[in-house]
C-alpha cells in the first residue's frame, strides 16, 4: 500500500513540475557567446564561469527578469529535459562544452572564488574543444547567451 502511494506522489509531483516548467518556457538555449563577460576563466581547467540570467538586470533584447521564480524556473526548465542545449552563438549542438557546475544564487551576499556572484542563475561550462577554448583566450568568445520561447503572462 505505502508504495502504491509514494507511486502516486512522484507522478502527481512530476506532473506539477512539468506544468510548472512548460507554463514558463517551451525552450531555453544557451550558448558560448560575444555579449556578457565570464565572473571566471579557469585557464588550468579550461573552464568558464558567469550568469546565465540576473535579477533585475536589462538583456541585450533591453529585457528585465523581475522574478526569481522565473529564472528558477528557467534553470529547472534547461536541466530536465527541453534545455541542455549548448553551442556556439546560437548554431549547432556542441558535445565538447560540458556542464560542470549550474546553480541558483538568491542571496545578495554570495561569494564564490573570491567573486561576488548576482542573484540568478549561475553556470560553468568545460571547454573541451581546443579551437573553441582559444576563442576564449582570444576575447572572442566572452559569456553566455540564452535563447528562450517564453509565454506572456498578464
Amino acid at each position: 500500500m505505502s508504495f502504491f502511494i509514494i507511486s502516486k506522489i512522484r507522478s502527481s509531483f512530476d506532473a506539477l513540475l512539468q506544468k510548472v516548467t512548460n507554463d514558463i518556457m517551451e525552450k531555453i538555449e544557451v550558448e558560448l557567446g560575444k555579449e556578457e563577460t565570464f565572473l571566471i576563466v579557469d585557464k588550468e581547467l579550461k573552464e568558464v564561469s558567469g550568469m546565465v540570467m540576473i535579477l533585475n538586470e536589462t538583456d541585450n533584447q533591453d529585457e528585465i527578469i523581475k522574478s526569481l521564480e522565473q529564472i528558477r524556473k528557467s534553470m529547472i526548465n534547461f536541466m530536465i529535459g527541453k534545455g541542455k542545449i549548448l553551442n556556439i552563438n546560437h548554431k549547432g549542438l556542441n558535445d565538447k562544452l560540458v556542464i560542470t557546475q549550474i546553480f541558483f544564487n538568491d542571496d545578495e551576499n554570495l561569494i564564490y572564488k573570491s567573486f561576488q556572484i548576482p542573484r540568478g542563475w549561475f553556470m560553468t561550462i568545460r571547454i573541451l574543444d581546443n579551437k573553441v577554448w582559444e576563442k576564449v583566450l582570444d576575447g572572442k568568445l566572452r559569456g553566455f547567451s540564452w535563447a528562450g520561447k517564453a509565454r506572456k503572462v498578464y
